[in-house]
C-alpha cells in the first residue's frame, strides 16, 4: 500500500490468506475522515498480544475492523460514491442477479433466508469487525527458509531443464528421438533433494488465525453445526474415505476444537516414480521416513473468546496461548505501549529468523547461481568460456553478499491520529546504506511545496564504485579472451582500434571519477523533486495547442556538495573526455560518427549558484524554455530540463509540507518523502479537461445547445465523470513518511493524511 513500508515479510505471510487485502482495504477506508472530535477512550493495542507466546516468529493484528467501516458508510465521501450513477447502475445488477435463483447472488440470498445461515452471516460479520490476528511459532521461520529454497531449487530445475532439452536439439540427427524432460518430475527431484540436504528442517510450520467475537455460544452451536455437516460428507462421499476417522473433537482449557489430523503415512510413497528420480535407491529414505512419520494437524473452534483455526504438527501451539511470558511483554513491543492512548488498527512483528528466511538472503544468491549455471548452458558460449564464468560466481556472490543487510527484528504499528492514518516501523536490522546522523540540508531546496519529493543521506561507500569497475574490468578482460577470438578480421581489427582510443579515455575517467567525483560527493544527501510550477502553451510541437498556459509537471534532481570546486572540475573533465573520444572515433569512422555540435553553456548565476543550461536541438520540437540545465552551489548541485524550475530550488525555502512526520526538519534524519495529492490533481486536470473540450468541439457544435450530436452528448457524460472523480480523489490529501535512527533501530515514520470531502 501508499501508506508506509509494511515490510514484505508479514505482507507475505497473509496475503495468501486473503485477510490482508480485505483487512488494509477496511484500514485505509475507515480512516477516511475521522474528525477529531469523535476520538474516544484509549483502549489496549491489542488483545491477543496477551496470548501470543514470546518466542512468535510472527504476528500481526489488524483492529478497529467495523467501526472503521462504519466512519466510511457514514462520510461525505461514501455518500457521494453511493449516489453515482455508476454505483447505482452496480446496485441494480446486483439486485437482478439476487433475484434470478440460479445464480450465486440468488443462492445466496436463498441461503439467507435459513434462520442458521443468518445468524451464521452475523457471526462472520462479528468476527471481522474488533480484532483479526495471525501469528507463527518459532519453527516456521525455519520450515518458511526451507520452502523458499524449495522454490529456487524447482525454478533452477526448470532451467536446466529447458538448457538440457535445447542442448538436445543442437546436438540431435533426429528430432524424433528427443525427450523434453517431465517437469513433474524435475519438481519432485527438487523438492527431495533439498529436503534431503537438511532433513532436520523439515517439519510442519504453527500457525494460528484468531478471529475475536463476543458471541462464543453462537460460535460453538455453529461448530456443532460443521462437526454434523462433515461427519455426513464423511459417511456418505466415497472420495473422502481415506479421511474417516481422522476428525474428532478436542477440548483445550474451556474451548472445543473440531480437530482433522493428517499424516504423511497417507502419501502413496509406492507410487513414485523412484528409478526416473534418483539412481541411487536409498537417497531418499530419510526425508520419505521423516515425512511419513509427522503430522498435519488442522483445527477449528472457540478459545479465550477467539474463533480459531490452526495449522501445526500438533495443537501444543494452542494449549499454550495465554500461559507464560507472552508477546506482549517482549522489549521488541516497548514502543506499542511507549506510544500510549493511541487508536491502533495495525500490530505487525517479525523476527530476525523470520525476516532472513522471507527477505533476500545468500540463499537467494546461491539461487541465482543455480540459475546462472543454467542460462550458460543455454548460450553460445564454449566451454572454456562456461568454466571461466562459472569460476566467477563464487566471488560475485561474495561481493553482493556484502551488500546485504543482516537483518534484524521489525515491527510495525498503525493508529488513526484524527487526520487520516499513521505508521511506525522499527527495523533493528543493520543498516549498511542510510546515514541518519545529520539533518537534510537539501529538504530547504525542494522548492517549498513540490507534488512529490525524496530527500536522503547514504552512507559514502568508495567501495561500491572500487566492486564496479573490478567486475568491468574483468568481463573486459573476458570479453577479449573468449569472445574477440571469434569475431572475423574485419571485426577484430574495428575493435582494435576502437580499445585503443577508448581504453586510454575510461583510465583517465576512472581516474576523474577517484580522485574528484567521489571525493566531492561524500557529503552523500540526494534528492529528487518534482512539481508543476511551470506553464507553457505549448510544451511540445505534437500536443494540441490549446489556447491557455498549461502546468508541466517536471522532475529535477539535487546532490549535496562536499567540495564544489572538484565536482565542476570533474564535470569539465568529463565533457572534455568525451569530446577527445568522439574526435578519434570520428577519425577512424567518419560515415558512423557525425561531425559533433557541442553547443555553448548559457551561463548565469542566481542565489549564488552558477548555472549552465544548454539548448536541445529545434528538431525536437519542445518549448525554448526547455534545456539541459545544472547548477552548482558550494554545498549542492541541480540537474533538471527547466532553469527556472532551478533557480526555484536554489532558494532556500523550507518545506511547506502539512505532515505529521515532517513537523521538525531540523532533527537528524535518513530519509524523507512527500506527496502532495492534491497538488497533483491540480496539474492534471486541466490536461484533462482540455482534452475533453477538444474532444466536444470534434463532435458538435459548441454554439448550438439545441444540436448535439451522440458523440458530444457522450462528452459531456465524460465531462460529469471527470468532475465527479477529481472531487472524490481529493479525499486524500497525501502521504509523507521521515526515517531516522534511534536506539539502534531504524525508525520510519509515516502518515496518509485524509480529508472529508464537502456534502
Amino acid at each position: 500500500m501508499i501508506i508506509a513500508p509494511l515490510r514484505r515479510t508479514n505482507f507475505r505471510l497473509l496475503i495468501g490468506s486473503g485477510f490482508l487485502p480485505l483487512c488494509l482495504a477496511l484500514t485505509l477506508l475507515a480512516s477516511l475522515l475521522l474528525p477529531a472530535g469523535q476520538l474516544r477512550a484509549a483502549e489496549p493495542a491489542a488483545a491477543s498480544l496477551k496470548l501470543v507466546p514470546e518466542d512468535a516468529s510472527a504476528y500481526t493484528a489488524f483492529l478497529r475492523l467495523r467501526e472503521q467501516f462504519d466512519l466510511v458508510a457514514n462520510s461525505n465521501w461514501w455518500t457521494k460514491i453511493s449516489e453515482s450513477d455508476k454505483y447505482k447502475g452496480a446496485m441494480m445488477m446486483w439486485e437482478m442477479m439476487a433475484s434470478n435463483p440460479g445464480s450465486p447472488a440468488g443462492e445466496l440470498q436463498e441461503a439467507l433466508k435459513n434462520p442458521d445461515n443468518a445468524k451464521l452471516y452475523e457471526l462472520l460479520k462479528g468476527m471481522v469487525s474488533d480484532e483479526v490476528f495471525m501469528y507463527t511459532g518459532a519453527n516456521a521461520a525455519e520450515a518458511f527458509e526451507l520452502m523458499q529454497r524449495i522454490n529456487n531449487a524447482n525454478n533452477a530445475a526448470s532451467l536446466e531443464a529447458t538448457a538440457e532439452f535445447q542442448r538436445q536439439l543442437e546436438n540431435a540427427d533426429d528430432f524424433g528421438n528427443l525427450e523434453y524432460p517431465d517437469p513433474g518430475i524435475n519438481l519432485m527431484r527438487a523438492v527431495l533433494q533439498t529436503l534431503a540436504e537438511d532433513t532436520d528442517r523439515v517439519a510442519v510450520p504453527e500457525m494460528l488465525l484468531g478471529f475475536k467475537t463476543d458471541d462464543t455460544d453462537e460460535a460453538e452451536r455453529q461448530l456443532r453445526r460443521l462437526e454434523a455437516y462433515v461427519t455426513v460428507i464423511l459417511e456418505n462421499e466415497p472420495d473422502a474415505a481415506m479421511l474417516r476417522g481422522r476428525v474428532d473433537r478436542q477440548e483445550i482449557g474451556e474451548g472445543e476444537f473440531l480437530v482433522l489430523t493428517l499424516d504423511g503415512a497417507m502419501i502413496p510413497w509406492d507410487q513414485a516414480p523412484w528409478d526416473r528420480l534418483s539412481d541411487k535407491p536409498s537417497e531418499f529414505d530419510e526425508v520419505v521416513d521423516k515425512i511419513t512419520a509427522s503430522e498435519l494437524v488442522i483445527a477449528i473452534g472457540v478459545h479465550k473468546g477467539y474463533v480459531m483455526l490452526s495449522v501445526g504438527p500438533s495443537l501444543a501451539h494452542v494449549e499454550k496461548l495465554g500461559s507464560g511470558t507472552s508477546l506482549a511483554d517482549s522489549p521488541r513491543l516497548a514502543p506499542v505501549a511507549a506510544m500510549g492512548e493511541k487508536r491502533f488498527t495495525l500490530v505487525s512483528y517479525s523476527d530476525a529468523a523470520m525476516n532472513a528466511a522471507l527477505g533476500w538472503s545468500e540463499g537467494d544468491l546461491d539461487a541465482f547461481a543455480d540459475m546462472a549455471k543454467s542460462f550458460l548452458m543455454m548460450s553460445e558460449l564454449d566451454d572454456d568460456a562456461q568454466q571461466a564464468v562459472l569460476a566467477e560466481i563464487p566471488e560475485i556472490k561474495k561481493d553482493l553478499a556484502s551488500m546485504m543487510p543482516d537483518m534484524g527484528d521489525r515491527l510495525t504499528v498503525g493508529f488513526l491520529n484524527g487526520r487520516g492514518y499513521e505508521m511506525m516501523s522499527y527495523d533493528w536490522g543493520t543498516n549498511k546504506l542510510l546515514d541518519g546522523s545529520q539533518p537534510l540540508s537539501l529538504l530547504n531546496h525542494l522548492g517549498g511545496k513540490p507534488i512529490l519529493a525524496f530527500a536522503g543521506r547514504g552512507v559514502h561507500r568508495p567501495q561500491d564504485y572500487e566492486m564496479v569497475v573490478k567486475w568491468l574490468t574483468r568481463t573486459s578482460k573476458f570479453f577479449e579472451k573468449h569472445v574477440v577470438p571469434t569475431m572475423d578480421d574485419d571485426d577484430q581489427e574495428a575493435y582494435a582500434q576502437v580499445v585503443e582510443v577508448a581504453y586510454p579515455a575510461l583510465r583517465q575517467a576512472d581516474k576523474v571519477t577517484r580522485e574528484m567525483l567521489i571525493p566531492s560527493m561524500a557529503d552523500g544527501q540526494f534528492a529528487f523533486v518534482i512539481d508543476a510550477e511551470a506553464t507553457s502553451p505549448l510544451w511540445h510541437v505534437a500536443i494540441p495547442d490549446f489556447g491557455r498556459d498549461m502546468p508541466m509537471a517536471m522532475p529535477a534532481l539535487v546532490t549535496g556538495l562536499s567540495d564544489s570546486e572538484q565536482f565542476a572540475k570533474a564535470l569539465g573533465e568529463y565533457k572534455r573526455l568525451f569530446v577527445e573520444t568522439y574526435e578519434k572515433l570520428r577519425e577512424l569512422e567518419p560515415e558512423e560518427f557525425p561531425p559533433l555540435d557541442v553547443p555553448e553553456a548559457q551561463q548565469e548565476t542566481h542565489e549564488a549558484v552558477d548555472f549552465y543550461s544548454y539548448a536541445l536541438p529545434m528538431e525536437l520540437g519542445v518549448d525554448e524554455k526547455v534545456t539541459v540545465t545544472l547548477g552548482i552551489h558550494e554545498k549542492f548541485a541541480l540537474m533538471g530540463l527547466l532553469p527556472e524550475q532551478l533557480k526555484r530550488l536554489a532558494k532556500p525555502t523550507p518545506l511547506v509540507a502539512d505532515s505529521v512526520p515532517l513537523k521538525d526538519l531540523s532533527r537528524p534524519l535518513a530519509a524523507a518523502t512527500y506527496f502532495d495529492l492534491h497538488a497533483l490533481s491540480d496539474a492534471v486536470r486541466p490536461w484533462v479537461e482540455e482534452t475533453v473540450i477538444m474532444q466536444m468541439q470534434m463532435g458538435g457544435d459548441l454554439g448550438d445547445f439545441g444540436d448535439f450530436d451522440d458523440e458530444f452528448n457522450e462528452a459531456l457524460d465524460v465531462t460529469e465523470q471527470i468532475e465527479f472523480w477529481f472531487s472524490v480523489v481529493r479525499v486524500v490529501h497525501g502521504f509523507s513518511s521521515a526515517t531516522y535512527m534511534e536506539d539502534g533501530a531504524t525508525v520510519t515514520h509515516a502518515e496518509l493524511h485524509l480529508e472529508d470531502i464537502e456534502p
